[in-house]
Order: structure tokens, then sequence, then C-alpha cells
């Protein structure tokens, strides 16, 4: 899992998590390659209570 990143969010260097330390965006990265292997993107409600998965990318 690529985590390395500036998110303008968070203000963190860990890409993909939220200001709460739940991840919001898992890219999974095939450095054989240059297209990602698997992304899936994820919103919570104010309770921390997962809303939606959604899958972006379909290796």
């Amino acid at each position: 899992m690529r985590t390395i990143g500036d998110d303008p969010d968070t203000g963190d260097i860990y890409r993909g998590v939220d200001r709460f330390g739940r991840v919001k965006d898992s890219l999974w990265y095939d450095h054989g390659s240059s297209a990602d292997a698997d992304r899936i993107k994820y919103t919570h409600d104010r309770a921390g209570n997962r809303l939606t998965r959604g899958r972006l990318c379909f290796p």
C-alpha cells in the first residue's frame, strides 16, 4: 500500500487517511507496471461508521 504523500486536508504526510485516522483511500500500486493494482475509496458518517466502499480500479 502506497502511503507517503502530502494531504492538504489532514496536513500530514500519510495519503489515504482522514484527519481522524480512518482509511479514506486505499491505493495498491504495482511497481512492475504504470497502473494501480487496486484502489478503494471509503466514506464515513460523523460517528465513524463506514457508509460507502467504492472500488475504482479493477485488476
